[in-house]
């Protein structure tokens, strides 16, 4: 339970402790509150409006306010105030293009605007002298947004301080040896809006700031070299940062309302969590002076403070460092070889193959532009690559890469003259086919070698459309199925170059779309179907273009209530055990086992993660391989036992709670979803941050209830 839980008019923009941990300043939009840290009493409130930073020197005797000034020609934006900590009558004031307050609370970094050659002036000012001038000088920033980067932080001891430009984020050292010396984190994305946060170590020596697109990943970095030191994998985007003051540890925020506790000195131990009822959009976070607690906002004005003794201890399987360097964020999708213990995952910059079972990876590479797609040939030997210079697919290369080494095997760039939709690679690795359109909107398939770049087909299949092209092959390596946005599916027959559509599956029928998936000789075609709130799988031989089955599912299973979660993101097919398997939005990942002429049952359906992405189902149907959106990679067993309760006694729920299988009412316990608890039926689980476990082999659940249970008469009796 927090020691201090107060109910304040408005959001909180800002909070900081007195360094002897009494008081408890809050920055609000009307005014900036004084309260006692015990008992939550208002000792004062100040008329300073929308404070966005907040700071006690470190004798307790002032404490500074930064404002932003609303009323204002953006010459000079923000206000200073410094304020006595025991009359709280105002000391001194001043307006600021730019300003920070320093970490320690000793000083006042300021920078003007840009002069006609791009220079700055910046200046220190003393914070126990109001307004005395310590150091200036100028200094070249890069191009900012509409000329107001952002001011991250600013640590007096170190006289270093960072700022978020419009495409990068540069430290600067302000030093008098140093001569105005600045290092550039080039891979961080620093203008996002206030989304993007950072933050720097008292010291100056450390600095962590979001380096994703989707805000999952923090990196911290030294601030010296700018080299990248370790990584703090989230499951959420991460929307506040926080040094303790001996910067041993780094408090972080995410948006779904989860407080996280970092050992700073081990990278990527997960010390400790909480998990708040709701938080703001934008949270404030701030530990005391001696490490001893810690302060939050919550959503409606709320602010608690806790004690970092209270909060939950996390025990889990942590991995070094390297390893999570090597987990890729904003995963797009995964593939699995005929050798199970072989899987490919990538997103927009990296490919990899990984073993699942020692969690190594066995090959990278990255590239310089966007990689739309990658397509692993079935033996997992050959990887061919589709990348592409802006989201439209204007210019697309094509990367044929050794699957073992990463080396460039063949380069397809040159030859394709019209923008590729889509990408596939035969299950032996020896054919390629191209998805294209052409200015006269006729889209077409080509076929190529992947050992020497000879064209070897090319078919006319129907209307081009810029999106959701797909492209498979049929094992025998006979037939292409192309899905081409708003035209029939075709069957092409490389053979005799006749191509079929299948006319029942046109995409415009209830208006639905498709996911696609061919294994063997057969393709399942996946529909979803918003109007019905359900699914439409159907079967078709590829070789006669006949349909051998079609059923219909429902989206919204046992366990489920929230319609809008329904949606799938990812489909695979396996027509040797004719297994559907699909990954939901709603974090759920769902297997279909079909019978001819039977409507499908429902085999299996568990909780996996709330970022679930993409799904693929090894070719013995035995496994599933799941990749999510913050870069962990499960592996989960499909064996259909007959008795599932006893040879997989328990489940994780969407909402945290272990149930017995035997009773899924049943609660046996509740855990975080940072620990990201491997369940039975997972054979291997990848994640930077580690993953947590549970064994419930020496606990007393069910019939064994009565062996820890003893009566009042047994109980004397004993004594």
């Amino acid at each position: 339970m927090p020691i201090m839980t107060k109910q304040l008019k408005g959001p909180v923009y800002c909070m900081a402790f007195s360094p002897d941990g009494k008081n408890v300043v809050a920055g609000l939009w009307t005014s900036a509150v004084i309260l006692d840290a015990s008992t939550c009493q208002e000792e004062h409130v100040l008329d300073v409006k929308d404070s966005k930073h907040v700071e006690f020197s470190p004798d307790g005797t002032r404490f500074v306010t930064l404002s932003y000034f609303r009323d204002t020609d953006y010459i000079d934006p923000y206000v200073v105030h410094i304020w006595d900590s025991s009359t709280f009558q105002l000391l001194h004031k001043f307006k600021a293009n730019r300003a920070a307050v320093s970490i320690e609370g000793t000083e006042i970094l300021t920078i003007s605007n840009a002069d006609s050659h791009g220079r700055r002036q910046f200046q220190v000012l003393d914070i126990s002298a109001p307004g005395t001038l310590l150091r200036t000088g100028q200094i070249m920033m890069a191009k900012s947004y509409f000329d107001y980067p952002l001011l991250i932080g600013f640590s007096s001891a170190s006289m270093r301080f960072m700022i978020a430009l419009q495409e990068s984020v540069e430290i600067w050292d302000l030093s008098p040896e140093s001569a105005s010396k600045k290092v550039t984190l080039d891979e961080c994305i620093a203008y996002g809006g206030m989304k993007k946060c950072g933050a720097m170590s008292p010291d100056g020596k450390l600095v962590a700031m979001v380096t994703s697109e989707s805000g999952f990943e923090v990196g911290v970095f030294d601030a010296s070299t700018g080299s990248r030191l370790f990584v703090l994998l989230h499951d959420r985007t991460v929307t506040a940062l926080k040094f303790s003051y001996d910067r041993t540890r780094i408090a972080s925020v995410s948006d779904n309302g989860n407080l996280y506790i970092w050992d700073t000195r081990t990278g990527t131990n997960l010390l400790k969590v909480l998990k708040p009822n709701s938080l703001d959009s934008f949270p404030s976070v701030a530990f005391t002076r001696d490490g001893s607690h810690i302060g939050l906002s919550l959503s409606g004005g709320t602010i608690q403070v806790w004690s970092l003794d209270d909060l939950a201890e996390v025990e889990c399987d942590t991995q070094n460092g390297s390893l999570a360097d090597d987990i890729l964020m904003d995963l797009s999708d995964v593939a699995v070889s005929d050798d199970p213990k072989k899987i490919m995952s990538f997103n927009q910059t990296k490919v990899q193959m990984w073993d699942v079972t020692t969690r190594t990876v066995l090959m990278a590479t990255s590239f310089p532009i966007r990689l739309y797609k990658a397509q692993m040939s079935g033996k997992g030997e050959i990887i061919v690559c589709h990348l592409v210079d802006d989201d439209h697919g204007s210019v697309s290369h094509l990367k044929v890469l050794n699957a073992t080494t990463g080396n460039e095997m063949l380069h397809l760039g040159s030859k394709v003259n019209m923008r590729v939709r889509a990408v596939a690679i035969s299950h032996s690795g020896r054919k390629i086919a191209l998805a294209t359109d052409s200015a006269e909107g006729t889209g077409r398939v080509e076929i190529w070698s992947s050992l020497d770049s000879a064209k070897e087909a090319e078919f006319v299949v129907g209307k081009s459309n810029a999106y959701d092209s797909s492209l498979n092959f049929s094992d025998d390596e006979r037939y292409i199925v192309a899905d081409f946005h708003g035209s029939p599916i075709a069957i092409c027959d490389m053979q005799t170059g006749n191509t079929q559509n299948l006319i029942e599956s046109k995409i415009n029928e209830h208006g639905c779309f498709h996911l696609l998936s061919v294994d063997g000789n057969e393709l399942a075609i996946c529909r979803l179907i918003p109007e019905r709130g359900s699914t439409l799988c159907e079967v078709w031989d590829i070789s006669s273009g006949k349909r051998q089955n079609r059923f219909e599912l429902s989206w919204w299973l046992q366990n489920h209530d929230d319609r809008k979660d329904g949606y799938i993101y990812s489909f695979g097919f396996s027509s040797k055990g004719k297994k559907f398997v699909a990954a939901c939005k709603d974090g759920y990942i769902r297997v279909w086992s079909a019978v001819s002429n039977k409507i499908v049952i429902d085999v299996m359906l568990v909780y996996c993660s709330p970022n679930l992405r993409s799904i693929a189902l090894s070719r013995d149907d035995k496994l599933v391989v799941i990749g999510s959106k913050d870069g962990s990679v499960q592996v989960w067993d499909l064996d259909d036992d007959s008795d599932m309760a006893e040879k997989y006694p328990w489940a994780l729920t969407k909402s945290g709670w272990i149930t017995s299988l035997q009773n899924t009412t049943h609660r046996l316990m509740w855990v975080s979803d940072t620990l990201k608890v491997k369940q039975p039926r997972n054979t291997s689980f990848i994640s930077g941050p580690g993953y947590g476990s549970v064994d419930f082999s020496g606990a007393m659940i069910g019939e064994d209830w009565e062996k820890c249970h003893s009566s009042r008469n047994s109980v004397g009796k004993s004594k």
